[in-house]
């Protein structure tokens, strides 16, 4: 006889599609650097970090202490599996579960590492106060970076004292750089602002250099995370499709409805007790 459990909870289902629908849209719009691909990574992350939340606190079958076990239980499922008797599980298989954390891990990655990006690049985000070094987006937090890289003396400095008008040409040079825009009606003000540009190091000078190699840096961590996410997706994909086969089971149905299908209850690992 056949019965219908319910494993999936509502939060766990719209979080696992969600995720699906924002990595799609944040991988498909990598190269165009868009508001797409910034606020689908930001999506991402939300997600990601709800889900390892809901891992601890959450319904039965989605806390990790269900599905994240030890080698020898994923290595007795993955023999089972070649045998074409795989044990049945009404939560994450043993392998499954393994593949849910390393998704969680490498999404991880892939949205810090973009922050990073978005910080070097953009001088904004929450890693904006942390870097950028390029001269083209100072961060609001590095006033006295580009006080003594002007050349103006900086209060604090032994031997220094502090003079209003190394204050104003301060935040001169600060508001100058990081708001181009803003009109300049007094001549002093111009001058600062024109002295800050002619010392700035032509090309990027050593920071800049520096600057860019961070950037690439960066860059090539969030590429490789992306490219090896979609590597585990398709892992992942091939996974459900074999367990699907051989447990006689829809997966993919299971989890957007939340049920599961029980036909050999004898044969059931993990069942809520």
């Amino acid at each position: 006889m056949h019965s219908k459990i319910r494993v999936w909870d509502p939060l766990v289902r719209i979080g696992h599609w969600s995720l699906v629908a924002a990595f799609t849209v944040a991988y498909l719009s990598g190269e165009e650097e868009s508001a797409w691909h910034l606020y689908s990574g930001y999506t991402v992350l939300g997600l990601v970090a709800f889900r390892l939340l809901w891992g601890v606190i959450g319904s039965h079958y989605a806390r990790f202490r269900n599905f994240v076990v030890g080698p020898r239980k994923v290595k007795r499922y993955v023999q089972s599996m070649l045998a074409g008797r795989p044990e049945l599980h009404l939560g994450h298989n043993p392998a499954g579960g393994w593949m849910i954390v390393a998704l969680l891990v490498s999404l991880a990655v892939t949205c810090v590492s973009g922050l990073k990006v978005y910080a070097l690049e953009e001088g904004k985000g929450p890693f904006a106060a942390v870097g950028p070094v390029h001269p083209s987006h100072p961060p609001s937090t590095a006033t006295a970076q580009w006080h003594a890289l002007a050349g103006f003396r900086s209060v604090g400095e032994p031997g220094v004292k502090a003079s209003s008008r190394d204050a104003i040409r301060a935040v001169v040079v600060l508001v100058r750089t990081t708001h181009p825009t803003l009109p300049v009606r007094s001549s002093v003000a111009q001058a600062t602002h024109a002295a800050f540009l002619r010392r700035l190091p032509r090309n990027g000078g050593e920071q800049g250099g520096l600057a860019k190699a961070r950037e690439e840096f960066w860059e090539e961590i969030h590429e490789s995370a992306a490219e090896f996410t979609l590597f585990l997706v398709f892992l992942h994909l091939v996974g459900v499709g074999i367990s699907s086969v051989l447990e006689k089971e829809n997966l993919v149905k299971a989890m957007i409805t939340g049920d599961k299908i029980v036909k050999d209850a004898a044969r059931l690992s993990g069942k809520r007790k």
